[in-house]
């Protein structure tokens, strides 16, 4: 039997295949970020890592042991989420190999949420840095060019539909706990006095927390409910501010 068959089979009690897959799930924390305003909808974790596929099992999350890149090609799933995911692959270029995999998959949209990493030379200018940008896990410090290149080539590919990019969480200043001295140690968190003084600087360029990928896979996923509703709930908790939409694209 396909490894994948499982996926796809009504359970015990007869539901329907899954209405989402979420990428490199971890421990389960964007399925249960989705379920507490999607209740309805049957998402999956997809994660190579045994270990964290199970700690999003004892959770209560529906997750298995996969690898994505060796998934069929067929669509699916009605989206793919990706939250914080693709910064701890090895390269652009993985990343973008499990895009395309996204946009084959699902038949809407696909949905990428992860650390904003386009202000690090600014912040090492000034004598600081974002305390995620200097985490020895995070080997692939995306931004949004990296981003935009991807999804123009799938784009121009007859790949997907439309895409946009996006900011979240504008970071005004220095004094934010999520910036800390640039000479603070690798894998720090967020900012405490024992990591020493750091320079008061007035943000001149914009920076933000998250950078925000949202893709509409076909003509019409704009108007997708699931969509709407994710991209609106983030909205809700941060502001969001376009970087740049391909032609047609737009926030709901």
């Amino acid at each position: 039997m396909n490894e994948f068959a499982d996926l796809f089979l009504p359970d015990a009690e007869g539901a329907t295949s899954p209405d989402y897959y979420d990428f490199g799930c971890s421990s389960g924390g964007n399925l249960a970020f989705i379920a507490g305003f999607l209740p309805e909808l049957k998402g999956v974790g997809i994660d190579i890592n045994e270990a964290k596929v199970a700690l999003a099992q004892n959770r209560g999350q529906e997750a298995i042991v996969r690898d994505i890149l060796k998934m069929p090609e067929s669509k699916q799933v009605d989206f793919v989420t990706m939250a914080h995911f693709l910064e701890h692959l090895l390269s652009t270029q993985a990343a973008g190999m499990f895009l395309r995999k996204a946009a084959r998959i699902a038949r809407s949209f696909v949905h990428v949420r992860q650390p904003w990493f386009d202000a690090d030379g600014y912040l090492l200018s000034k004598g600081l840095k974002f305390y995620w940008s200097d985490w020895r896990g995070h080997r692939n410090a995306m931004t949004s060019l990296d981003f935009h290149k991807i999804c123009r080539d799938l784009l121009a590919k007859g790949e997907i539909a439309s895409f946009g990019i996006y900011g979240r969480g504008p970071i005004a200043d220095s004094e934010s706990e999520m910036v800390i001295p640039v000479d603070a140690p690798f894998d720090s968190q967020k900012y405490v006095e024992t990591l020493g003084p750091k320079p008061a600087v007035g943000f001149e360029i914009p920076v933000f927390a998250e950078i925000l990928v949202d893709i509409a896979v076909v003509r019409g996923a704009e108007s997708d409910a699931n969509r709407r509703a994710l991209l609106r709930r983030l909205d809700m908790k941060l502001p969001v501010v376009p970087i740049i939409e391909s032609a047609g694209h737009c926030w709901p």
